[in-house]
């Protein structure tokens, strides 16, 4: 990509400030457009179904960056590939290739730019456990975590708002406290890169996926949703999300449709 967008609209990676941070630390790199920037994507699955349960295979695709915005994620343009030993190299001492169309010879450089993959994806990937009391690779030591109602859970979302952002207050809205502290501190490159040699590295394990989780909860699929009566209650024990709270008449309790969960007639339009 050798034209940019001078103004505040990001039309293509090479706007985004990753990309020009990178350019100014790798500037010989960045110094010959040919030089291939590449996003690689990564997932697992199990092949096999419920039959075996202990295997996942992993594909593993790249996408190169150098094309306009509207190539960059065609199917014709994506690459599969395993050799990830032959990326390195690619970064490291380059790989001499002819150009048609000058005629010459040249030592063409590659690079990975960034990674896109979900969360489960991520451990595997860096080396961050992405499970446990320090689960947030942003957080780190200073997450707020805590064992409640037989599960893990991660609170205090909202100490990432600005400091004078009206929801910090709003103490019954989330779990009865006001938020005073700052966000947890931004971590530098080097501190990030050093962390992994003092972790163990935690196997993978099959998780729900988020986006079924969210859908079966909006449209209150029966065990699909995380509204459950177990969830009312706990909110009810805790004191807070009082809309939520389970509708008793005399000797009955009965769970009401939340604010959030779809009605009918918006479910068949959804």
């Amino acid at each position: 990509m050798k034209k940019r967008v001078d103004d505040d609209v990001m039309q293509h990676p090479a706007d985004g400030e990753a990309w020009k941070v990178f350019d100014r630390t790798f500037p010989e790199f960045a110094a010959d457009p040919r030089n291939v920037r590449l996003e690689l994507a990564t997932d697992g699955f199990n092949p096999y179904g419920v039959l075996n349960q202990h295997h996942s295979t992993w594909s593993i695709f790249v996408f190169p960056y150098n094309l306009p915005p509207w190539k960059c994620m065609k199917k014709e343009y994506m690459m599969m590939t395993v050799l990830i030993t032959e990326l390195k190299d690619l970064l490291t001492n380059g790989v001499r290739m002819y150009d048609k169309s000058t005629g010459k010879m040249l030592t063409l450089w590659a690079a990975i730019m960034w990674i896109m993959n979900d969360f489960a994806a991520y451990a595997m990937v860096s080396g961050w456990s992405t499970k446990g009391y320090m689960a947030c690779p942003v957080c780190k030591e200073d997450v707020t975590s805590r064992w409640h109602a037989g599960k893990l859970c991660y609170r205090c979302h909202w100490r990432w708002l600005p400091c004078d952002h009206e929801w910090r207050e709003k103490d019954k809205e989330f779990d009865g406290n006001t938020e005073r502290r700052l966000r947890p501190r931004k971590w530098s490159g080097d501190e990030i890169l050093e962390q992994p040699n003092r972790l163990d590295f935690a196997p993978y394990e099959k998780i729900k996926n988020v986006l079924d989780t969210l859908v079966g909860t909006i449209l209150d699929i029966e065990g699909k949703t995380k509204d459950t009566i177990k969830a009312r209650i706990d909110l009810e024990r805790m004191g807070i999300r009082r809309g939520l709270w389970m509708n008793r008449d005399r000797d009955k309790a009965k769970r009401d449709l939340a604010f959030f969960s779809m009605k009918p007639n918006d479910k068949k339009s959804f």
